[in-house]
């Protein structure tokens, strides 16, 4: 009887878990196939050694190695970038991009970025909204050769802010392909911006920056800094319209606020105190609205009735009903007393 293997595969968001008699490296495609209706062609299976570093595995002989550990390492499924020059400009063609050919060279190669939405990096305080982040894909490239600078983007000229969220996969003269751990790069620029706007001359930039990454990244401490620059600039109606768009994200995040870098670099300044009444001030108003809201929907019909009666329900009324659980008789006897 073959040797069985318990075997775990993370695609994504994903995890399957599978006990299958041991495969070969094609009959591995297969069974990837099955699992998440992709092809081996398609995906780049990898994982992570005893030494932390991340291998691909490409053939039967790496397959083979993996085989003799005692445990099986977590075999990452991920979706595959282009290999080759040709393969690169098919990708570009299908992003619209018809004028690639006349604008590289080898001071400046065409760039091909696949983002990488990571859910584990969510203990960064960054979160980002995948959807957004590959209709950006297209545009991306702009940004990095922005941070790059004027310089090619090669290896060898990699910010060192950025080296942990940029991977080369593919080097030439006339194109590049880089995999980009979105929340780690955007982990990195907010630092920036934040060093940026500690000092006046630097202010524009910082904000430029925190404008720049508010695209991509779904998370309230950006819209927090953008409130904080703005009230830099004296504008207090925009600071005030950054803070209300906090309040559109869900409490898990607007609650990790006080953890993120930002406030650590400003927590004694001033206007640090000011934003922080405003934002209570405004978070008040912003529950207050949403219980009122809850409660009318919770005790709507008993409000009907009591509208009936000839009854005015007001806030300090629906505070009552609430308060009597909604029993029309209870509130009737203190609402008379």
């Amino acid at each position: 009887m073959a040797p069985t293997k318990t075997i775990k595969f993370v695609y994504g968001s994903e995890i399957r878990r599978v006990t299958v008699n041991v495969p070969n490296f094609q009959q591995l495609g297969e069974l990837v196939k099955t699992l998440f209706n992709t092809s081996l062609e398609s995906v780049r299976l990898s994982y992570v050694d005893s030494e932390g570093d991340k291998i691909i595995i490409c053939s039967q002989p790496e397959w083979e190695t993996i085989l003799q550990e005692p445990t099986l390492p977590k075999i990452n499924v991920e979706t595959s970038v282009p290999s080759t020059e040709a393969s690169f400009k098919q990708s570009q063609n299908q992003n619209h991009n018809q004028n690639e050919n006349q604008n590289c060279s080898p001071s400046k190669p065409l760039i091909f970025v696949k983002l990488i939405v990571e859910p584990k990096y969510a203990q960064y305080g960054i979160t980002v909204d995948e959807a957004t982040c590959k209709e950006a894909e297209g545009r991306f490239h702009l940004t990095l050769q922005k941070y790059f600078g004027n310089q090619r983007i090669h290896p060898d000229n990699l910010p060192s802010m950025f080296k942990k969220s940029i991977t080369f996969l593919y080097v030439s003269e006339k194109a590049v392909v880089v995999e980009v751990g979105i929340a780690r790069f955007y982990k990195a620029l907010f630092r920036k911006a934040v060093e940026l706007v500690s000092f006046a001359e630097t202010i524009p930039q910082g904000k430029q920056i925190f404008l720049e990454i508010s695209e991509l990244l779904q998370h309230p401490a950006v819209c927090w800094a953008l409130a904080y620059v703005e009230l830099l600039s004296n504008n207090l109606d925009k600071a005030k319209e950054y803070l209300q768009m906090i309040f559109q994200f869900n409490e898990e995040l607007r609650s990790g606020l006080d953890s993120h870098d930002f406030f650590e670099s400003f927590s004694e300044s001033a206007l640090y105190s000011q934003l922080v009444d405003m934002f209570t001030a405004m978070s008040d108003e912003y529950n207050t609205n949403k219980w009122k809201e809850e409660c009318s929907n919770k005790w709507k019909a008993q409000i009907e009735v009591l509208k009936g009666f000839g009854i005015e329900m007001g806030d300090r009324q629906v505070e009552l009903l609430d308060s009597c659980e909604g029993k029309v008789d209870l509130f009737l006897n203190q609402y008379f007393d």
